[in-house]
């Protein structure tokens, strides 16, 4: 587990330092394609703005995976702007984030899932090591993968809405997010699991109403 955790920090480092370099905007990558889910009738589709601040992901089903070592492989098509992009704009018929999707996005203030969102799952570090200020969760979203969005040291809030389809949220999933200090889990929750270290390390994090439908709660979930 230890040896894990220690080439997680590694590679998101690299990521970081990587990413420095790529702080403008090219006029040179390409700015749309696809982001669809092979083998699935997903036609998701990405566009990012001139300015390269603006990347917003349309059509229908599910978003593909990306890996890590997309930083130095291109595997992200927007990975020029990971530096610049400052809103994320998901449209209501994705019913998936990809895993690695959005990791490292250091100018990252906004995240829009649209209205009458169909989104099921969030993938794994997602939204992990970006300076997102607050998150709100769209009420069909039943899963929340490792890491999803650990290590954001300017989330303050997270809101998962009243009748929330939620049922668990992974290991890890808001791990290390010293500014956090509210979340609302809302009426309804169905949320039954909340992984280890789920939002451990939390500094700032005084108090949390955990939903009567939980039924397991892993170790150090509110540790810290």
């Amino acid at each position: 587990m230890k040896t894990k955790r220690i080439l997680f920090y590694s590679l998101m480092g690299m990521i970081s330092s990587v990413g420095v370099a790529w702080s403008a905007c090219d006029a040179s990558q390409a700015k749309s394609g696809s982001c669809a889910k092979s083998g699935t009738t997903s036609t998701c589709a990405w566009s990012l703005s001139d300015d390269c601040t603006k990347l917003t992901i349309t059509g229908k089903g599910d978003m593909t995976d990306f890996n890590a070592s997309s930083v130095t492989d291109n595997d992200r098509p927007w990975n020029l702007s990971m530096n610049t992009i400052q809103e994320v704009k998901i449209g209501s018929d994705i019913t998936s984030v990809g895993k690695f999707a959005f990791t490292g996005f250091s100018a990252l203030n906004n995240v829009d899932f649209g209205d009458n969102s169909k989104l099921q799952s969030i993938g794994k570090t997602s939204f992990a090591y970006s300076s997102l200020p607050s998150i709100s969760i769209p009420n069909t979203v039943t899963t929340i993968d490792v890491h999803a969005f650990s290590y954001n040291g300017s989330l303050q809030s997270i809101d998962f809405g009243d009748n929330s389809q939620l049922q668990s949220i992974g290991k890890s999933a808001f791990y290390n997010n010293t500014s956090l200090q509210s979340i609302d889990f809302g009426d309804n929750s169905q949320l039954q699991s909340i992984g280890e270290y789920a939002f451990y390390h939390n500094l700032d994090l005084e108090s949390v109403t955990i939903p009567a439908s939980v039924q397991t709660i892993g170790e150090h979930a509110f540790f810290g």
